[in-house]
């Protein structure tokens, strides 16, 4: 995921503020933990002018 969020901020010069910004131009579908199993398991914290931290509801950040 941090790949794709490096490849949206080379080809729009900010940063995606949710993981749904990557589909389906850099990411083939929003992923699903596979711990929690749900689509909203990712979520993106900050974003726009700075990378977002990425946060995961059962791994945490990363």
């Amino acid at each position: 995921m941090e790949s794709a969020v490096g490849a949206y901020n080379a080809q729009y010069g900010s940063y995606p503020t949710s993981v749904g910004d990557l589909v389906p131009e850099f990411m083939e579908k929003v992923p699903v933990c596979p711990e929690v199993g749900t689509l909203d398991s990712y979520t993106f914290i900050g974003g726009g002018d700075s990378p977002p931290t990425i946060s995961c509801s059962y791994h945490g950040e990363f």
